[in-house]
């Protein structure tokens, strides 16, 4: 066997101390690039982490004010768990639902108005984030501890039927979900919800599913319509 002279020899140790270095400089590339791009897709994925909440509440807020005269669906509006999208009428210094789970003249769940700037001088949509909470007996009172507020381009109806002839929202609306006895409505297990909203002349109405099943059964005192206002007497 010829044997490789030992310049040779030489020379094939430099060449591999070498290309150690440049290797290891090609594997810190290949993972600084492997990592920008995962912190790329995480940020883009709708679906996972804290930001698709406020996604989905921007783009039903974005919706509303960017509404014709007509009716929209709002598809899938995301609404975490334990917390909660409220509206407010212009010029109204809370939320109120009369005979909401209990009967009373007086309302039997309320949100007052924030003191945020977006709900200083007309409606208002917040999304509650953290804290909600409900306190009282029969006639309870909401709070929040993190709320992200939204000015509204058009008002809210000053009434609003939920699932009968006698329990109303007033100057608002209140969509929560993993909570029940809040609202007038069933409790929605689902973090995904169906809205409607119908803009007639500048004034909001809002509903879900089961508002727009109950208008649908045409009681003979209300219209043909799927979120529909109270006449004010």
């Amino acid at each position: 066997m010829k044997k490789l002279p030992a310049c040779s020899i030489m020379k094939n140790k430099k060449a591999d101390e070498q290309i150690a270095p440049e290797a290891v400089v090609r594997l810190l590339l290949v993972a600084l690039v492997a990592f920008v791009l995962f912190a790329a897709c995480s940020n883009f994925d709708f679906s996972s982490g804290e930001d698709k909440y406020e996604l989905s509440f921007q783009h039903f807020v974005g919706g509303i004010n960017s509404m014709s005269s007509s009716r929209t669906l709002f598809e899938d509006v995301k609404i975490k768990s334990g917390t909660a999208i409220i509206g407010f009428a212009n010029g109204a210094d809370s939320w109120k639902c009369y005979n909401c789970h209990d009967k009373d003249s007086l309302p039997t769940r309320k949100f007052d108005r924030p003191s945020s700037p977006e709900c200083g001088a007309s409606a208002c949509v917040c999304l509650c984030k953290e804290g909600l909470d409900f306190e009282g007996g029969k006639n309870k009172v909401g709070k929040c501890k993190s709320l992200d507020c939204k000015v509204l381009e058009k008002n809210i109806a000053p009434k609003t039927y939920v699932l009968s002839e006698t329990s109303y929202w007033q100057d608002g609306f209140l969509f929560v979900v993993g909570r029940e006895g809040l609202n007038g409505l069933p409790k929605y297990s689902s973090e995904e919800i169906d809205i409607f909203a119908d803009n007639k002349n500048g004034i909001l109405t809002v509903c879900d599913a089961s508002m727009k099943s109950f208008n649908e059964k045409k009681p003979p005192y209300l219209p043909d319509s799927m979120c529909i206002p109270v006449k004010s007497s």
